[in-house]
């Protein structure tokens, strides 16, 4: 576990915190399941203060319809693969809808900001930028 932290903080360190990196907004996609969950609300923290304006962040919705669908479609086409066992795990590892807003609470964003369910099985926060 303690690799897997330094390994996401090394990398916001090398891309988001530094100047080339602060934008208008920051979009990150399908990187919240890579989070241990006891790091969520410090690397959401971290992302919402990085933005100057925005940030968007689109990731998996944990949903058992969500695996039992990819389990199946994806172990016909995929079942030998790599492909296959990740996003079953990722699937797994996603966060749902109330659990998000209650981090980004946690990580201390201002009012305002939105958890929204999206199809097919996705979650989008959006918040104003630190």
């Amino acid at each position: 576990m303690r690799a897997i932290r330094r390994s996401w903080e090394w990398h916001f360190e090398q891309t988001i915190s530094k100047p080339k990196a602060l934008e208008s907004g920051i979009l990150p996609n399908h990187v919240l399941h890579h989070i241990p969950p006891e790091d969520l609300a410090p690397f959401l923290r971290k992302l919402r203060l990085a933005a100057r304006r925005r940030l968007l962040v689109n990731d998996l919705e944990r949903s058992a319809v969500s695996y039992g669908l990819y389990t199946l479609l994806a172990g016909v086409a995929f079942h030998k693969s790599f492909v296959f066992a990740d996003g079953r795990l990722s699937i797994r590892k996603g966060f749902r809808a109330p659990e998000l807003e209650a981090t980004c609470v946690q990580a201390g964003f201002p009012p305002g900001f939105r958890v929204e369910r999206m199809a097919p099985w996705r979650v989008v926060i959006t918040a104003v930028g630190g």
